[in-house]
């Protein structure tokens, strides 16, 4: 039994059951950058938990009683060995709608996502509800211990993530030695990574490692560009972080060094706007003696061979 105020579950907290509400009502919240936001109100016959303990991750948001009220719970190995006598379960419309449907008013604490808030009334806000539940559909959520690898440097470009809580940093290898490596960035609540590469359609240009344990949310390349035209400005977002992100690769090159920023704007980010990253394989011709200079090149990765191939023009 839960009196008012009373909390069930805090957000990050290890999952730990699954929650139906007997009687009363409880209120979800979440951190976001503005503090605390309401997310729902459950009555009773609700469901709560279940999204940690599918996805098997942390909590997503904080449960607090909002009167008198009474759950029943099943506990987490409880419920592992009830999917696996009824595993249909997890696969049914019934399931896989309650989880969208939760995923999507998690979205809300997202600052990504403020592009789709209709209207704000005092603590009220109002958000595209059907957005929201086609994002909710498309965004997972995956758990990453502190110190592993979400991708490497060279990696296929697969997903785009966007940290729910925790942090990564981000890293490239120096000169192509794997067992050098610089810092480029820290990564925090709210951010997101991987969308260059989806973007370019290249690989990964960096390593990203979680530095705390970190819960992400993962959209699939394939839902790439549906999550575009339902985010309003998205698309100019990502690539303004791209050319922010690309300053910095500019800031590490010793070609760079010499850049004196001396203006009210940072020229390194002017500069930026006109590089993009191409990728080439192993054998593949960059350019080609005798062609018109079109590009010019910095290698940011690995090594390239160049040879000048000399026409005897002597007559025998």
């Amino acid at each position: 039994m839960y009196m008012e105020g009373d909390v069930i579950c805090h957000q990050d907290d290890i999952a730990d059951g699954l929650y139906y509400i007997v009687e009363g009502s409880v209120a979800v919240s979440a951190k976001s950058s503005n503090g605390e936001k309401h997310l729902a109100t459950l009555q009773k016959g609700s469901l709560l938990g279940e999204i940690a303990l599918v996805s098997q991750s942390r909590r997503t948001a904080t449960v607090t009683a909002v009167q008198r009220c009474q759950v029943l719970k099943m506990e987490k190995e409880n419920f592992t060995r009830f999917l696996g006598i009824f595993p249909q379960l997890q696969e049914s419309k019934v399931f896989s709608e309650l989880i969208k449907r939760r995923t999507a008013s998690s979205l809300r604490t997202i600052p990504i996502f403020a592009s789709l808030m209709k209207k704000e009334i005092g603590p009220l806000q109002k958000f595209d509800e059907s957005k929201l539940e086609l994002l909710g559909a498309m965004l997972k959520y995956k758990e990453i211990k502190k110190g592993d690898t979400i991708f490497h440097a060279g990696d296929n470009g697969d997903a785009l993530y966007i940290i729910a809580s925790g942090s990564c940093s981000v890293s490239s290898c120096v000169n192509g030695d794997v067992k050098r490596s610089i810092e480029l960035n820290t990564l925090k609540d709210g951010d997101w990574f991987g969308e260059m590469s989806l973007m370019g359609n290249v690989k990964r240009s960096a390593t990203v490692r979680a530095t705390a344990d970190t819960l992400l949310l993962k959209l699939d390349k394939k839902n790439f560009q549906s999550f575009l035209s339902l985010v309003p400005g998205a698309e100019r977002e990502f690539q303004n972080r791209i050319y922010g992100r690309t300053a910095k690769r500019l800031s590490k090159i010793p070609y760079f060094n010499l850049v004196n920023e001396n203006k009210p704007w940072n020229k390194l980010d002017l500069l930026a706007t006109l590089f993009t990253f191409e990728e080439f394989k192993i054998g593949e011709e960059i350019m080609t003696q005798g062609e018109r200079g079109d590009k010019f090149y910095i290698i940011i990765d690995g090594k390239v061979r160049v040879a000048h191939f000399y026409i005897n023009m002597s007559v025998p």
